[in-house]
């Protein structure tokens, strides 16, 4: 028998359902609130506990040097200066690699690449390296360097949307043409994540940085949540299975 493709759906992690809603077009289909760890990777101990709480755990790959780093902060050229958020990060902070990622957690932990740049070595090169790891996720804002979809068993493609211009290219698709969209939370309506739903039936929101922020995300009928903090995450899941209660 040939093992299944990925299609898109993350499977049971163990924790309990979260809550309820609306998947695609269907009333009938329902499913868990998908909630993904981001900014948790560069201190491999935090990955470790994002991947406790969370279904998913994302990473921000960049190509640097020749090296597969996983970091938020940026680089100043040509100094390799690193700064995040309006402050520099000190030269001695941990720099680790995909590869430190990949042997650090476990083979169920789920991983979501999110490829930050413009050169498909890049994605190659990724790809290479999470090899037959199942189920992993690979995003980018760049389109043109993502993957092909089901192209590689066990991946799932997302295109990531961060601009209104983004978001009126992805409405030019062809219909169920994309596995999955992951837009920015500023952008999210009830109008804007029904358009998508033409094109993919899973839409992930990123830039969630407060439990409000995710309620209102899936109130406008988000599938799954891209978070900011660990804590967060716990009372998400938490506010979100007094929801399915009701």
């Amino acid at each position: 028998m040939q093992p299944s493709v990925f299609d898109g759906r993350v499977p049971s992690s163990g924790n309990e359902s979260v809550s309820g809603h609306v998947v695609g077009a269907d009333p009938a289909v329902r499913a868990p609130v998908v909630l993904v760890a981001h900014r948790a990777a560069e201190v491999l101990d935090d990955l470790r506990s994002a991947a406790d709480v969370a279904d998913l755990v994302e990473v921000d790959v960049h190509r640097f040097r020749r090296r597969l780093e996983v970091r938020h902060a940026k680089v100043l050229w040509p100094l390799a200066v690193r700064w995040d958020r309006w402050h520099f990060v000190a030269s001695c902070s941990p720099r680790p690699t995909l590869g430190d990622v990949v042997q650090c957690v476990g083979p169920t932990t789920q991983l979501w690449l999110d490829l930050k740049g413009f050169d498909r070595r890049l994605t190659r090169e990724a790809i290479d390296t999470i090899a037959d790891r199942p189920h992993t996720t690979v995003s980018s804002r760049s389109w043109w360097i993502l993957p092909r979809e089901g192209r590689h068993r066990n991946v799932r493609v997302v295109h990531s949307v961060g601009s209104r211009l983004q978001l009126w290219a992805l409405r030019q698709r062809s219909s169920a043409s994309t596995d999955a969209v992951a837009i920015d939370l500023r952008l999210v309506d009830a109008q804007s994540i029904g358009s998508i739903r033409r094109v993919t039936s899973t839409v992930f929101v990123w830039g969630v940085r407060d439990v409000e922020q995710g309620l209102r995300a899936v109130e406008a009928g988000a599938d799954g949540l891209i978070v900011d903090g660990i804590d967060t995450i716990v009372r998400l899941r938490q506010r979100l299975a007094l929801g399915s209660d009701d």
